[in-house]
């Protein structure tokens, strides 16, 4: 369609007659009044059928999955997950409630030869935590998983060690970092390709503009073997490898990227930036 010479509200108006076809073959649904379309769960459950025949893919979608999938089908050569609206609680290493103990972890079993190539981790402080908020964000912690994952939620500014292979970073409901300088301070940066933040009330920036950051003074004060103090080079090679950005919902943000990052966003694909307030 997008290849013949016609103009965008023609091709618009063929896109909604195919539309109005496949949902009078009830191939797909009208979900609710304001008009939003899903795919029948038998075209689902036989799209994910052709998917899960490909060793490359694996969907569980609507499944009723209080698990990770076992680890044996997380195959070396998985390049799509979905496990979305399920009902996941239990991540594969586990939660960790204190700082010392997660960081004992990744010094002592992800940063060794052999560490899991597959490992999701929560990490909070406190064992209540649940962050308040009007809207069903499950989604964000649980919908799409990227292998090698950790998520961070409200703990103290102070530095956590990073996994040296770690792939997605994600931080949601932390109401004490200012700066995410405790997340990305680890001495062996790992190549992380998405960084998503999310619902953090009082960040105020990615980096602490001075060093003077509660992370960076104790880093600097105590030589913590594992961390380094964030500089002008070492925060580009936070970044070089990074495909997706996303951040909503921080409106304490003063300023989100400054020139010296830009220029090391060589890989991004895309960047997601909703419901902020500057």
């Amino acid at each position: 369609m997008l290849n013949e010479k016609r103009s965008l509200e023609e091709l618009i108006d063929e896109g909604f007659v195919i539309i109005d076809e496949l949902i009078q073959h009830s191939l797909l649904l009208l979900e609710d009044e304001y008009g939003i379309i899903k795919m029948h769960d038998l075209v689902r459950n036989m799209a994910c059928h052709i998917l899960n025949e490909s060793h490359s893919c694996m969907v569980k979608c609507r499944q009723e999955l209080i698990k990770i999938p076992n680890m044996r089908e997380w195959t070396a050569d998985l390049k799509i997950v979905s496990l979305a609206d399920n009902d996941i609680k239990e991540i594969a290493e586990g939660r960790f409630l204190g700082r010392d103990n997660y960081n004992n972890y990744v010094r002592q079993t992800l940063n060794n030869d052999y560490e899991p190539k597959t490992y999701f981790i929560d990490f909070f402080e406190d064992e209540d935590y649940e962050y308040e908020d009007d809207d069903d964000d499950d989604y964000i912690m649980y919908e799409e998983f990227n292998r090698r994952r950790l998520y961070i939620g409200d703990c103290t500014e102070l530095p956590y060690l990073l996994p040296r292979d770690l792939v997605n970073l994600t931080v949601h409901g932390n109401n004490k970092w200012e700066y995410l300088c405790a997340a990305l301070s680890s001495k062996e940066p790992p190549p992380l390709k998405t960084i998503q933040i999310n619902c953090c009330k009082v960040l105020k920036r990615l980096f602490c503009p001075a060093n003077h950051c509660s992370t960076c003074t104790s880093i600097q004060s105590q030589h913590i073997a594992d961390f380094r103090m964030l500089n002008h080079q070492t925060r580009m090679e936070v970044f070089c490898h990074l495909t997706h950005f996303g951040i909503s919902r921080c409106n304490k943000i003063e300023m989100l990227l400054t020139p010296e990052l830009v220029s090391s966003l060589g890989q991004l694909k895309s960047i997601e930036v909703w419901w902020l307030v500057v």
